[in-house]
């Protein structure tokens, strides 16, 4: 938060040295002409980083579920031997929240 000011003032630099805005314009405009470059031009930098094959949404779930699946349902037994429910409950919340 206290380098908001300094990295604005970077951008409105950057963005009057590269000719994108007039070397007089706003702040305001420097900073929307930023905006708008990087909206047109960082989803096709990580498409070439990523490339086109990249994991889907479900194939992370099904990772996570065999990551951390067995672990939970480890606990799902223990709780005839006396684990409290509540535990095993934070514990899968926990659990999920890592998975998602």
């Amino acid at each position: 938060q206290d380098d908001r000011i300094v990295v604005y003032e970077n951008i409105s630099r950057l963005m009057r040295a590269s000719g994108t805005v007039g070397k007089n314009a706003p702040q305001e405009a420097a900073l929307e002409a930023f905006n708008e470059r990087v909206r047109s031009e960082l989803m096709g930098a990580f498409t070439l980083s990523l490339g086109r094959h990249t994991f889907r949404c479900r194939h992370y779930l099904t990772m996570g579920w065999f990551l951390t699946g067995g672990r939970f349902l480890d606990m799902l037994s223990s709780l005839h031997l006396g684990l409290a429910p509540r535990y095993v409950l934070c514990n899968g919340l926990f659990t999920a929240t890592w998975v998602f």
